[in-house]
């Protein structure tokens, strides 16, 4: 009737996949080291299968080669991963419980009735996007305040740096660079007043060519 599709079934649409170590090492950029291996298996990130590994999250693993590009060792990046997880079981613990307690207790300890079971399923499917976007909502939360308290400081070393840096260059340019830019300076100016005399003196010509024929007429 719904209810066991929505409790049981994955909550996630991505599929999982297969990977051999020569896979690993060029996904991983060369710099991928067989000791990791233990740590990704206590975690399962990787499964050892025969000669494969199986990755339930690819996706992860591809997030995680990318940051070891980066220069990030990846077994110190497990160790996050550990810490990551052990908080959002606790949270997804405690959620379950608060759909347990306000939906299901309300029916007792036994079966609730069979009308209401499609009401259920309903329930737990709408619960599961709201959930999702609460936990990345907090995610990028943290990781904003995070980022903040952590770098903000050497953001701002830098940018007053690069500013430094600016100003300095400007002022400690070649004496010939400057001599040079005022001389380009005079020249437009001197272009500028000699254009403007030239004007001047067509106008008056033509004035004194209009006198001449008005004197005649």
């Amino acid at each position: 009737m719904g209810l066991e599709a929505a409790v049981t079934s994955p909550w996630t649409d991505e599929t999982g996949g297969y990977f051999t170590l020569p896979q690993l090492v060029k996904m991983f950029g060369g710099r991928f080291e067989p000791r990791w291996l233990v740590k990704a298996s206590e975690l399962g990130i990787l499964r050892s299968e025969g000669a494969r590994f199986y990755a339930p999250s690819p996706r992860m693993l591809r997030a995680g080669a990318e940051l070891v590009k980066t220069g990030i060792p990846l077994d110190e990046m497990l160790d996050v991963v550990a810490k990551l997880r052990d908080n959002v079981e606790r949270a997804a613990n405690d959620m379950v419980r608060l759909v347990e307690h306000h939906i299901f207790d309300r029916f007792g300890p036994g079966l609730p009735p069979s009308d209401e079971i499609p009401a259920l399923g309903d329930a737990i499917w709408r619960l599961r996007p709201l959930v999702e976007v609460a936990v990345h909502a907090e995610v990028a939360r943290a990781m904003e305040r995070a980022a903040t308290r952590h770098l903000g400081d050497r953001l701002a070393y830098v940018l007053d740096h690069l500013h430094d840096h600016s100003e300095t260059e400007s002022a400690t340019a070649p004496v010939s660079d400057k001599a040079s830019g005022r001389k380009r300076a005079t020249a437009k100016k001197s272009t500028s007043r000699k254009a403007s005399a030239k004007k001047g003196t067509a106008a008056g010509a033509a004035r004194k060519a209009g006198g001449r024929r008005k004197s005649r007429a």
